[in-house]
C-alpha cells in the first residue's frame, strides 16, 4: 500500500508541477508586455492594460471550451480510445479557432472603438488601439496553443506544453526588448513593438507544440489528412452538452470582470 501511495504521489507531481509552472508562465506572458512598456508613460501602460481585457475575455471563453473538452479527453483516454481522443481534439480545435477568429476580426477592425468602452482619454485609446490591432493577430495561434496544451496534458504529456511556453516566454521577452526600444538595428515601435513580440512568441509556441505532435508517436494528432475525422452528430451533441455550461459560466464571469474594469477605468481616466 505504501509503495502504491508513493507511486501515486510521484505520478501526481510529475503532472502537477509542469502544469503549474506552465500556467504561471502563460498568465504572465501578456503581463510582461505591460511591465516592459512601463517606461513609455502612463498612457501606454493604461492602453495595453485595457487592450488586454479583450484577451482576458477571449482566454476565459477558450478555458471553458477546453475544460469541457478535458472531461471527454479523460473519459476516452482512460479506456485508451485513441480515435475518440483525436475526434475530441478536432472538435476542440474547430470551436476554439472559430472563437479566436471572431475576436481577432473585432480586434483588428475595431480596436479604437473597443477601447472607447473603457476610457475616453484619447492618448490611452490611441496606445491601446495600436497595441490591440497587432496583438489580436495572435489570438488564433493562442487558441491552437491552448487546445493542444489541453490535449497533451490530459493524455499524459504535460512537459511538452511547459517547454513550448518557456520558449514562448523567452521569445516574447527578447523581442519586446528589440522592438519596444529599437535594439539591434530594429525600429523603436513602442506599444506596437510589444504586440509584435507577443505575436512572434505565440507563433513560436505553436510551432514547438505542432512540431512535437508531428514527430512523436502519441495519441494526439493534428486533424490533417488521414487524421481528419468525420465526427458523428451524436458525438458533437455529447461534446456540446458537456462543454456549453462551462463556456457560459466562464464567459459571464469574464464579462463581469471586464465591465468592472471598464467602470473603474472610466473613473480613473
Amino acid at each position: 500500500m505504501e509503495k502504491e501511495n508513493k507511486h501515486f504521489y510521484r505520478q501526481m507531481l510529475s503532472i502537477a508541477i509542469p502544469v503549474s509552472l506552465q500556467s504561471l508562465l502563460t498568465s504572465f506572458l501578456n503581463t510582461l508586455d505591460t511591465i516592459m512598456i512601463s517606461s513609455l508613460g502612463d498612457a501606454s501602460i493604461a492602453g495595453v492594460g485595457l487592450a488586454n481585457q479583450v484577451f482576458f475575455l477571449f482566454t476565459l471563453i477558450c478555458f471553458g471550451i477546453h475544460t469541457g473538452s478535458a472531461v471527454l479527453f479523460s473519459q476516452y483516454w482512460g479506456i485508451r480510445n485513441t480515435h475518440k481522443v483525436q475526434e475530441v481534439n478536432q472538435m476542440s480545435l474547430i470551436l476554439s479557432t472559430a472563437v479566436s477568429v471572431v475576436f481577432m476580426l473585432l480586434g483588428v477592425l475595431f480596436p479604437f472603438e473597443i477601447l472607447t468602452i473603457f476610457t475616453k482619454d484619447p492618448l490611452v485609446i490611441q496606445a491601446g488601439g495600436d497595441y490591440l490591432r497587432v496583438a489580436a493577430l495572435s489570438y488564433v495561434f493562442t487558441a491552437w496553443s491552448f487546445a493542444m496544451t489541453n490535449a497533451l496534458r490530459t493524455t499524459g504529456s504535460p512537459k511538452v506544453p511547459l517547454i513550448a511556453t518557456i520558449c514562448s516566454f523567452i521569445t516574447n521577452a527578447f523581442f519586446n526588448y528589440v522592438f519596444i526600444f529599437g535594439k539591434f538595428g530594429a525600429p523603436a515601435l513602442g506599444v506596437v513593438g510589444a504586440a509584435v513580440a507577443t505575436l512572434i512568441a505565440r507563433v513560436v509556441e505553436v510551432g514547438v507544440l505542432f512540431g512535437v505532435v508531428f514527430s512523436y508517436n502519441g495519441p494526439i494528432r493534428l486533424p490533417i489528412g488521414r487524421y481528419w475525422h468525420h465526427i458523428s452528430k451524436g458525438l458533437w451533441m455529447n461534446y456540446w452538452i458537456t462543454t456549453y455550461p462551462v463556456i457560459i459560466n466562464e464567459t459571464f464571469w469574464a464579462l463581469g470582470q471586464v465591465f468592472y474594469n471598464a467602470a473603474y477605468a472610466m473613473v480613473g481616466t
